[in-house]
């Protein structure tokens, strides 16, 4: 499943495929090879602009994770599903769902965190532009729960979110020993840190 997963990521869907039938077609005790296997179904839908074939998908995978108990899969299973949600019902209740995803991750599953961050960047930025229709980010931002809103008062627009996924990515760097921070500075997916002071 993992190499399905790194063929997906490395934008190569034909050996996503490939490798996720090899991994389905072998049977597994656990729960989570399933799990897996539906977050890189959802992810491949979604690479190869099949939003909509995402949803089953992703739902399959929460629902799983959240029968399993596991609170770390529920979470990355709540982000899938967001990030379809984002790209097929942009508005709102996902940007808030996306908040707080990254909220729960940079308390209980730091890695999930910037990857949140930043699909609610993405979605706020197109709320903001007016790109979604019936959609207004003041009024997103507005009925939003006080605990998601900025303590200064000031909006949480796009910028604020990529700044404080910089700073997660940050934090991960400096946890990560030598082998972690060169994979992480080699990745093309992960943004760039924030130079150290």
């Amino acid at each position: 499943m993992g190499l399905a997963a790194d063929a997906a990521g490395l934008g190569d869907p034909d050996a996503a495929h490939r490798l996720l039938a090899a991994a389905g077609a072998r049977a597994h005790p656990s729960w989570r090879p399933a799990v897996r296997a539906d977050w890189v179904r959802a992810e491949l839908a979604l690479f190869t602009g099949r939003a909509a074939d995402a949803v089953d998908p992703a739902e399959r995978a929460l629902a799983a994770s959240r029968a399993a108990g596991s609170a770390r899969h529920v979470l990355k299973s709540r982000l899938v599903r967001a990030v379809v949600g984002a790209v097929l019902h942009p508005n709102g209740a996902v940007l808030a769902e996306l908040d707080s995803i990254a909220s729960t991750a940079a308390r209980d599953v730091p890695p999930l965190q910037w990857p949140a961050l930043l699909a609610a960047a993405d979605l706020a930025e197109r709320l903001a532009a007016g790109t979604v229709t019936g959609s207004s980010l003041a009024a997103n931002e507005r009925d939003r729960p006080s605990h998601i809103r900025s303590p200064n008062g000031r909006r949480s627009g796009a910028a604020r979110r990529r700044h404080a996924a910089a700073v997660s990515v940050n934090a991960l760097y400096q946890l990560s020993d030598g082998a972690g921070r060169r994979l992480m500075g080699d990745s093309p997916y992960v943004p760039q840190r924030l130079p150290l002071v």
